[in-house]
Order: C-alpha cells, then sequence, then structure tokens
C-alpha cells in the first residue's frame, strides 16, 4: 500500500521513497515579468514612433520646400539672363520692364520659401531633440524592465536552488535513517 505526505510516498515493503509534486519536477522556465510599468513603456514606444513618422514628414517637407526654392532660383538666374539678352539689343521697354516686375515677384517668393525651409529646419531639429529625448525615456524603461526580470531570475534561481538543498537533505536524512548511504549502499 501507497501512503502519500507532503510530496513523499511510502511502499510498505520498501524505504521512503522522494516524489516530488509535478510542479517542483517540471523544469521551471524564467518567470516572465509582469513590469508594472509596462502600460507607460508601451505608450513611450508608441510615441517614439510617432515621433519618428511626424520627423520624417517634416524631413520630407524640408526636403520638397528645398527644391521648390531650387526651382525659384532657376527661374530667377533664367529671368536675369533673359532681361540681359533684351537691354543688348534694340530695347523693348514694356517687355524690360515685365521681366524685371516677373524677377521681382520670384524673388519675393525666393525669400517666402527660404522662410519656409528655415521654418522647417528648425521644426526638424526640435523635433528630433524630442525624439531623441523619448528614445532615451524608453530606453530607461527598458533597462528598468531587464533589471526586474534578472531580479525575479535572480530569486527563482535561488529559490530552486533552497529547494534543491532540501531534497538532498531529505534524502540524506532518510537514507541513513533506514541505514543506507546517500548512494544507496548499506552502512
Amino acid at each position: 500500500m501507497i501512503s502519500k505526505d507532503r510530496g513523499l510516498e511510502r511502499d510498505d515493503q520498501g524505504p521512503f521513497l522522494l516524489r516530488l509534486p509535478s510542479s517542483v519536477l517540471r523544469r521551471r522556465r524564467p518567470m516572465k515579468v509582469k513590469f508594472s510599468l509596462q502600460p507607460v513603456l508601451d505608450y513611450r514606444a508608441s510615441r517614439v514612433e510617432a515621433l519618428e513618422i511626424e520627423l520624417a514628414q517634416i524631413v520630407r517637407a524640408r526636403g520638397e520646400a528645398e527644391k521648390a526654392l531650387e526651382r525659384l532660383r532657376a527661374i530667377e538666374q533664367a529671368l536675369f539672363a533673359e532681361i540681359g539678352r533684351r537691354q543688348r539689343g534694340v530695347l523693348d521697354l514694356a517687355a524690360l520692364a515685365a521681366g524685371r516686375a516677373r524677377l521681382r515677384r520670384i524673388q519675393e517668393d525666393i525669400h517666402q520659401q527660404t522662410q519656409v525651409v528655415e521654418h522647417l529646419r528648425t521644426q526638424e531639429a526640435h523635433k528630433r531633440a524630442e525624439l531623441v529625448a523619448a528614445m532615451q525615456d524608453e530606453k530607461i524603461l527598458e533597462k528598468l524592465k531587464e533589471r526586474e526580470q534578472a531580479r525575479l531570475d535572480a530569486e527563482l534561481a535561488r529559490i530552486e536552488g533552497r529547494e534543491r538543498d532540501e531534497i538532498y537533505v531529505t534524502r540524506h536524512g532518510r537514507s541513513t535513517h533506514n541505514g543506507l548511504k546517500p548512494n544507496g549502499n548499506e552502512v
């Protein structure tokens, strides 16, 4: 007959056998941390993604604005060349006046477009700084999470070591109590 008591089984025909519950016998996997700041970490990760998208949009807009500025400068150069050609030959005052008026409008557009480019560069610098700060905040929380996981892993290893020690002491005590050496030979 087998009697069970606290994970131990005794067969009436022999010494106590140590039977551990299946939860102890199963190889324990490292416990996953239920990180208390996980919602904050998730928010910060999503914030970093959003800032990366915003920065990409600003960079794209700045690139387009710079291309538009270059096109305006090319138009300005073409107008300068046209006005120069018109001034060499027979003077057509109406055409020269119209050319100069177009040149003034283009120069105003260049001035406005330059301001747009500078504004976008400033926005880009601010957004980049904001992104770096957000990434640093996210890294800090990730480090805290890793430390917590390492602490839990160490605690689990300490508990498992203590359980192994208790099992060894229990086996050793029973085997010597029943007249056996720990290796199973009689004393």
